[in-house]
């Protein structure tokens, strides 16, 4: 009995040991945040006390049950996220302001460790069977100073992240292994993922209808399938955010600054000319979508004081037409469709911020998916076959490590020498890059398709 027990066990272990083996790779992405998140504690000498997003974390995790209507109602730091949020952390109201600090900071950095190993899963799920290959795109996705920042914030943006790639990862393995996707069980808890995300990042309501909508035409619009989903997607947001309702019954003020909180952002544009001075005394942030970079720009050039665009209206409008767009394209699978998105919003959505990146680069890096690696035993010939694949790469892990401008100018004072337009445009330079190179890559597909004909 005693040796057949420890056979099993032997078994057991034999298997997990196997398992780490096949797995060792993922020890360099999973230490780099790691080393990330201990980077943002040492340059603050290891205190977590003040971070600027966590107050209102707090504040809102301990009145949610007694004051639900005051969470809407903080001055200094709106709350731009359903209640479900703040429900969600309830257990960190109970812990003094120093204790949920280090709580929240172990959360997000456990989901950042979750949110490699996701899309390792994913990156398997698409084909990618070489582990060096594996490698190259986790490394792409698992360094840079955004996560400084966001430990250094305690930004909640990875839990979006975590939603996005969970949801991501479970529509391509059920489409990898043939199953039903419109089962009910399937589709009600993707919806309760996707409202779980919204509920966090109100601005990746986009990404919500190009599921609701996923390869649905116009005829099939009220199919029994389709009804199944909106009523899912109703029973999800209503079972999470619940108490909306009850904080509407109690303050409908609430509800109006709730939705003024999540308009936060660039609207409008008009100012004088921006100088290098202003930017060392100041230190604004880097606009990052392309609307915003462009009438900074021409702002340098050509004074659009007394003019005021509103650019939030605008970005909106032309998001509403590329996702109907992306929709109509019906032989997109749906990463690939997120992935377009989120790179059209780099472009063109003036809700994107440095934050978001760890959301957006992810679903961006998803695309360079389909055109797999070439093997090769050298160097020089494996950089010759894969060329526009590592530039891409290469392309995402500039934008994790893209400094602002005067962080750039204070190490670099040479800089000041330039226009300062020059500088502005540095994500645009990068943008582009992506959009080439992944037209590149479809075209070369699409040449070794008709070869092989």
């Amino acid at each position: 009995m005693v040796n057949a027990k420890s056979v099993i066990i032997k078994k057991h272990l034999v298997i997990i040991i196997a398992k780490l083996k096949n797995k060792l790779y993922l020890i360099i992405p999973l230490f780099s945040i790691l080393f990330y998140a201990l980077i943002a504690l040492y340059k603050d000498n290891f205190t977590l006390i003040p971070a600027a997003d966590f107050p209102t974390y707090y504040y809102c995790s301990k009145l949610i049950l007694t004051n639900p209507e005051k969470i809407y109602f903080f001055e200094i730091q709106p709350f731009p996220y359903t209640p479900f949020f703040a429900i969600l952390f309830i257990p960190m109201g109970f812990l003094t302001f120093e204790q949920a600090h280090v709580f929240f900071f172990s959360v997000i950095l456990i989901l950042s460790l979750i949110c490699i190993i996701l899309f390792d899963q994913i990156v398997i799920l698409k084909n990618i069977t070489k582990k060096s290959h594996r490698l190259l795109f986790l490394i792409a996705i698992s360094n840079g100073i955004i996560y400084v920042q966001m430990f250094d914030t305690l930004g909640a943006r990875i839990l979006t992240t975590f939603g996005l790639l969970w949801f991501l990862k479970r529509e391509i393995k059920i489409r990898v292994l043939n199953k039903e996707v419109t089962k009910s069980k399937f589709i009600f808890s993707q919806m309760m993922i996707l409202i779980f995300m919204f509920g966090v990042t109100l601005q990746y309501v986009f990404l919500v209808l190009l599921y609701l909508f996923y390869n649905v035409k116009f005829k099939d619009i009220l199919s029994n399938v389709q009804v199944k989903k909106y009523f899912f997607l109703i029973l999800s947001f209503l079972i999470q955010n619940f108490m909306l309702i009850v904080i509407y019954f109690i303050s409908p003020e609430a509800i109006l600054n709730f939705i003024g909180g999540s308009y936060r952002g660039n609207r409008t544009i008009a100012g004088s000319r921006i100088t290098y001075d202003y930017i060392l005394e100041k230190r604004p942030r880097d606009p990052t979508d392309g609307i915003s970079i462009t009438l900074v720009v021409i702002n340098q050039y050509y004074s659009l004081a007394g003019i005021y665009i509103n650019i939030l209206l605008l970005s909106v409008i032309i998001m509403s037409i590329i996702t109907l767009f992306i929709h109509l394209k019906k032989e997109l699978k749906i990463e690939n469709k997120f992935g377009l998105w989120a790179l059209c919003s780099l472009f063109f959505y003036t809700f994107t911020h440095e934050r978001y990146f760890v959301g957006l680069l992810p679903m961006i890096t998803i695309l360079f998916l389909d055109y797999p690696l070439k093997s090769d035993k050298y160097i020089i010939n494996f950089l010759k076959a894969n060329y526009l694949q590592i530039l891409g790469l290469f392309c995402i892990i500039i934008l994790y490590f893209v400094p602002p401008i005067h962080y750039l100018i204070r190490i670099f004072p040479l800089l000041v020498n330039i226009p300062i337009a020059f500088l502005y445009l540095k994500y645009i330079y990068i943008y582009i890059s992506l959009v080439i190179i992944l037209l590149f890559l479809k075209k070369k597909q699409k040449k070794n398709d008709c070869s092989m004909k």
